[in-house]
């Protein structure tokens, strides 16, 4: 059955008030979270990122490329976690997680006002296609994983209020922390956030990298077997990416 989700973003640089959507037409036979495929919520997921991005002039760090990759990082410890008999309930939170990922920093508040105003477009995003709870819990998943505030109130205390959900929740935000191990991205972003001269660029994602990356594991901030397994192995991959760069730039570490 064919359906059309018909979305039109605002072009007010503050906010981008969602007043219909021309998406495009896709192929599923209901428009419900039970049938609904994974290609059509995450091409929906891509538009709106697509849209966000131009309009709040979001930088290649925090684009499409990078909500794609968490995505799949996230499905790779999904993917781990099922085995699990006691954890099949995740099969009916693959969803939440999906969406989660793709549309986490869409909302982030270096480059969004707003954002908590922001967030409450997800209602009319996925008003036909998602349950009103599961966006609650996409909203509160996205509102709660970042670094800081896992770093300021506890990632346990934060997977506490979702029940059910937590590790749906730390799948997402351990899938973030994971693709946060990319030592170009890193640079990416304080090239366009702060110098264009590539030894200080350098030198601000080596010491971002030095404080925060390299502690993952001191501050405890992996619970899942995947992700405990896969950060030393980024980890590794990130030095000798910084070491490459050191090389280049003729800096020493």
């Amino acid at each position: 059955m064919k359906y059309y989700l018909f979305i039109v973003l605002s072009m007010d640089i503050k906010s981008m008030d969602i007043k219909s959507m021309d998406i495009k037409s896709m192929d599923n036979k209901s428009i419900n979270i039970k049938s609904i495929d994974n290609n059509t919520l995450l091409s929906i997921c891509s538009e709106y990122i697509k849209l966000t991005v131009r309009e709040n002039n979001i930088d290649d760090s925090h684009a499409l490329l990078h909500h794609l990759d968490v995505v799949n990082l996230a499905m790779q410890i999904y993917e781990q976690e099922i085995k699990s008999k006691k954890k099949e309930y995740l099969i009916d939170q693959l969803h939440i997680i999906l969406v989660s990922c793709a549309l986490h920093d869409a909302f982030d508040n270096k480059y969004i006002e707003n954002y908590e105003e922001k967030l409450e477009e997800l209602y009319i995003i996925f008003q036909d296609i998602l349950q009103v709870k599961e966006i609650d819990i996409i909203k509160i998943i996205i509102n709660t994983m970042s670094y800081s505030k896992v770093k300021k109130e506890g990632k346990e205390k934060l997977a506490e209020c979702l029940g059910e959900y937590s590790l749906a929740y730390h799948i997402v935000r351990e899938a973030d922390l994971l693709a946060a191990y990319d030592f170009d991205r890193c640079m990416v972003y304080t090239i366009y956030s702060k110098s264009t001269d590539m030894k200080k660029t350098f030198h601000e994602a080596h010491t971002l990298f030095k404080n925060r990356m390299f502690k993952h594991y001191e501050d405890k901030l992996f619970i899942t077997k995947f992700a405990l397994k896969k950060g030393l192995q980024l980890e590794k991959n990130a030095k000798k990416r910084i070491n490459a760069w050191s090389t280049i730039l003729n800096i020493e570490i």
